[in-house]
């Protein structure tokens, strides 16, 4: 197979994951928008914002340099899979103690515990950044799509919605991030046969 074609394939499997996700999003929002409060969407949402540019800042660009590197030996995987690890541990525990400044800064105290607990996901987001950029480096796009599919299905559209259903409002949603989080990455990690 040539590149245009694994490019093409893989451009494919993209368009697919994005229309996939958004459906089951959509699905899964209305069923919780009847089980959970307004106000708790909008304290997960501003957790989301902290705990996405903290994930980003975690990442430090290794995926990028890992899939555009010429000469990719194990010893760079294993740098970036530790720095990366480092960096979102270290995020995390300034979250911890950031969330109350963030909890003042949008007025509602109860950001401080929401911010704290939703950290705990940027560690395992972080756990996949070097597998997922092994598949994309390789075009493996499909991949990508089942382990971010099977992280959303099973780790937040099962989780949020059971936790929802027992009356756990806005924890409910924070334990779908984090299951998210965490089995996305590991799917990841099996897929990419990394680690």
């Amino acid at each position: 197979m040539t590149l245009f074609d694994r490019t093409l394939r893989g451009g494919s499997w993209q368009v697919i994951a994005i229309v996939t996700q958004g459906i089951l999003q959509a699905l899964v929002i209305a069923v919780l928008s009847r089980l959970l409060d307004q106000e708790d969407f909008g304290l997960i949402a501003i957790a989301l914002i902290v705990i996405t540019f903290f994930s980003a800042l975690a990442q430090a660009g290794f995926g990028p340099a890992l899939i555009q590197r010429r000469d990719l030996q194990t010893g760079h995987k294993n740098v970036a899979f530790f720095t990366t690890l480092a960096i979102s541990l270290a995020g995390t525990l300034c979250l911890y103690f950031a969330a109350p400044f963030f909890a003042r800064f949008f007025g509602d105290d109860r950001i401080t515990d929401v911010i704290r607990w939703t950290s705990l996901s940027v560690p395992f987001t972080v756990l996949g950044v070097v597998s997922r950029s092994l598949l994309e480096r390789e075009l493996e796009f499909k991949k990508v799509m089942w382990a971010n599919t099977f992280g959303f299905v099973c780790g937040y559209a099962v989780f949020a919605v059971i936790l929802a259903f027992l009356g756990y409002g806005i924890w409910s949603l924070v334990a779908g991030v984090f299951f998210q989080n965490l089995l996305a990455s590991l799917a990841m990690l099996f897929l990419a046969s990394y680690r």
